[in-house]
């Protein structure tokens, strides 16, 4: 396994990584490094679906963005489909109360992915795979 096309073996991608962080962002000037969580997301999303490992410069060719970085959320089941993977979005849940029980149902299910957009500035993504509850 290449270093060049892939990621470690256990897919763990990190926005600062030296491979990828300066590749840009749908021909933008936004890098990988700075505003690339939602990239790094779906490489993620992508490994834990599917085994299949693609780095986040990859996975940026893969999708569609518009003119200011924006991902075109649609492009990811294009993407997807493409690997013969079958994606379906549920939607979103704003609040505390459904979303944590969301995330309690897809971190025990390994045939479903949440994506959660923390509520800060600017926004940020990270993947949900384990739900932590303090003692």
């Amino acid at each position: 396994m290449s270093l060049d096309n892939y990621a470690d073996s256990h897919a763990l991608f990190s926005q600062t990584d030296v491979r990828w962080a300066e590749h840009k962002i749908g021909g933008t000037i936004l890098s990988v490094k700075n505003w690339g969580c939602t990239v790094t997301c779906i490489s993620r999303m992508f490994y834990m679906l599917s085994g299949l490992v693609i780095r986040p410069d990859k996975m940026e060719e893969l999708l569609q963005f518009d003119k200011e970085g924006r991902l075109i959320w649609s492009s990811v089941v294009r993407a997807a489909k493409e690997m013969g993977l079958t994606l379906k979005f549920n939607g979103r849940v704003r609040g505390v109360g459904p979303g944590v029980a969301r995330l309690n149902e897809y971190c025990r299910d390994k045939k479903k992915f949440m994506l959660l957009e923390l509520n800060q500035i600017p926004r940020h993504w990270v993947t949900a795979e384990k739900l932590w509850v303090p003692p």
